[in-house]
């Protein structure tokens, strides 16, 4: 999926270095800048944008590598404020 801005949430390298398979790491970052775009997120620095990576992370760690359900498990961890 492309976007007109590419969020600078968490770099590949990061993850590749986490010792995440490459599918998984792909599924990752699909899903954190799908989130990262429906909530207009630019700076990996800000709050949620760390919030989301964090998520993902661990929903990842737990095995779950399918894009649509770390964006979906994701966004239902969220605060509903966001």
């Amino acid at each position: 999926m492309a976007f007109h801005h590419k969020p600078q949430l968490r770099a590949r390298s990061e993850l590749e270095e986490s010792g995440f398979a490459p599918e998984t790491i792909d599924a990752m970052v699909e899903a954190i800048e799908s989130l990262a775009c429906t909530f207009n997120i630019r700076d990996r620095t800000e709050p949620l944008a760390e919030l989301i990576a964090a998520k993902i992370i661990r929903l990842a760690q737990q095995g779950e590598d399918d894009p649509k359900r770390l964006h979906d498990l994701t966004l239902a961890f969220l605060p509903k404020t966001h």
